[in-house]
């Protein structure tokens, strides 16, 4: 369980800034691609994202050349060679484009000033060859980023490489590599964060006057008043490494009397996240998937953190305090959890209507699935292996409700130290649980605690079984035909030993529910007879 309140409902400063710093808390981002935009594609293989943004349409090109030796007046024959001069020019308009050269550095904060037009957003960008153009914010002040946005619409940052360093891990300070803030700016819509490469970000990872989790690599930040929020933010494609404390976050902290809406993290990759590597908070419809949190929570031992406690422990991809949340495709390992938790993925305090569905979970140090009185949540067609301690972990005094697990495919191999396939550590009491149409591999402690009373029926299991293991209809202990599981690695591709052999004789379920289109490798799924397991053929 993660501790929220800090994180969630921050009070706001009593007073206001300098003119300076009101000056430089007017930050950019922005939404859309320059060069070639049609539908985004990650690797080969990869599902297709989402389409971007219309490109952009009129306005003006500004370049930036921090290479040059003179300072220009920001046009092609005469680029701008520091950051300041962006921030300097005053307002950009609808269709502007900022672009940075290609195999330059420029230092400092990037806070352009203006508003773009919903289908004509400002963007920032890249300009000619080699490889993307680094920003370094260079160790920028407190609740800042190296790009950030304040109270600003419709714009696209993308093609950009943000680094924020300081010389030690260790600081009081809270900062972003990419930061949209929301502070007073009621409904802000369409920012885009796109193919941008953000590491090496040292933020506090501690609660402070904020919350420890909000700054990190890419962050959406609302602490306004009621109504204020983010309206289609996207951010895709983006490779976050080695940021502090969270890779990508989205909180507004207004919520439940406001909430962000039609958010899409999708297509991204966090790797050595100081913390979290994913979240989302306070979201009213909103997914994250095809996505990797690879090694995440990396921070400990942590000199700052003192002891051990809700809020220094952490999970690969989570969301709270949020509605219509889908979470799909995503790969989680690695996470660590020396500061708590270290489960891959977390369904945590007042997530309600969440759906966890095609995701592969492995070799976490926590767990598999960390459920924290959750309402409404369907985990389904997800692969789960040798995750230890448990596949899945029921938490918090507050029991949750409704939570229907079906159709999984769970391995637990004899080397790992899992004391239980399914555990509970408070919040007995639970009603509504279901677990049906799991196939389940446990080699190790086989038991089974569920935090109240238990729907089961057309169970597989193999294995080391115990008295705790599931009952129901339809249990069976034969082998269920898949070609070879408990051999994943690292990658999606890898775990095609899950899949059948072959369907005939296959072990079939009960019915599921028609929203069911697709198992976890993308085959056609029938709801009123599906086969048992993640894979449906």
């Amino acid at each position: 369980m993660h501790r929220l309140f800090r994180s969630i409902r921050t009070p706001r400063p009593t007073s206001r800034p300098t003119t300076r710093s009101t000056r430089l808390r007017r930050v950019i981002a922005a939404p859309v691609a320059i060069l070639g935009v049609g539908a985004l594609v990650l690797g080969a293989g990869a599902a297709t994202a989402a389409a971007a943004p219309a490109l952009s349409v009129g306005g003006v090109s500004y370049y930036v050349n921090c290479a040059a030796k003179t300072n220009g007046n920001g046009s092609a024959s005469s680029p701008w060679n520091k950051a300041k001069s962006v921030n300097a020019h005053g307002a950009y308009s609808a269709g502007d484009h900022i672009l940075f050269k290609r195999g330059t550095t420029c230092s400092g904060r990037l806070a352009p000033l203006g508003s773009g037009a919903p289908g004509s957003p400002i963007v920032i960008g890249a300009y000619g060859s080699g490889a993307k153009p680094t920003i370094n914010g260079g160790g920028t002040p407190n609740n800042t980023g190296t790009v950030r946005l304040l109270n600003q619409h419709d714009w696209t940052v993308q093609d950009l490489h943000l680094t924020n360093k300081v010389k030690t891990k260790t600081t009081k300070t809270y900062r972003a590599g990419l930061l949209f803030l929301n502070e007073g700016g009621k409904r802000l819509a369409n920012l885009t964060a796109q193919r941008l490469t953000v590491d090496n970000v040292v933020s506090s990872p501690v609660a402070g006057f904020h919350g420890p989790r909000l700054f990190g690599g890419i962050a959406a930040l609302t602490f306004g008043t009621r109504g204020d929020g983010f309206d289609h933010l996207q951010i895709l494609h983006n490779a976050v490494s080695k940021v502090g404390r969270t890779g990508i976050v989205v909180n507004n902290a207004e919520y439940p009397a406001s909430t962000d809406t039609d958010v899409r993290i999708g297509y991204d990759t966090v790797r050595q996240a100081r913390g979290d590597s994913i979240i989302l908070i306070g979201v009213k419809g909103g997914r994250i998937d095809h996505s990797l949190s690879a090694n995440g929570a990396d921070f400990w031992p942590c000199p700052q953190c003192k002891k051990v406690s809700p809020e220094t422990a952490n999970s690969g991809i989570w969301t709270a305090r949020s509605q219509n949340v889908r979470i799909d495709h995503n790969e989680v390992y690695g996470e660590h959890r020396l500061g708590g938790d270290g489960e891959g993925i977390d369904i945590d305090v007042s997530a309600k209507n969440t759906t966890v569905e095609a995701n592969y979970v492995h070799d976490n140090q926590g767990g598999g699935l960390l459920i924290c009185n959750a309402t409404d949540l369907t985990i389904r067609y997800n692969i789960l292996e040798n995750n230890t301690r448990a596949a899945i972990v029921f938490t918090t005094k507050k029991p949750s409700k409704n939570v229907h697990i079906y159709n999984n495919s769970i391995y637990v191999a004899s080397s790992v130290k899992a004391d239980s396939v399914v555990r509970t550590k408070q919040g007995f009491g639970a009603k509504g649980t279901q677990f049906f149409n799991n196939i389940v591999y446990s080699f190790g402690n086989s038991s089974y605690r569920f935090p109240g009373p238990l729907f089961s029926k057309a169970n597989t299991f193999i294995g080391h079984h115990s008295k705790t293991e599931p009952k129901g209809a339809g249990t069976s202990h034969a082998y269920p035909g898949l070609r070879n599981p408990g051999h994943g690695s690292n990658g999606m591709k890898t775990v095609s030993g899950y899949r059948l052999q072959s369907t005939k004789g296959a072990q079939r379920g009960v019915a599921v529910p028609a929203s069911v289109k697709t198992d976890f490798f993308g085959k056609k799924v029938n709801p009123k007879h599906p086969f048992r397991g993640a894979s449906n053929g």
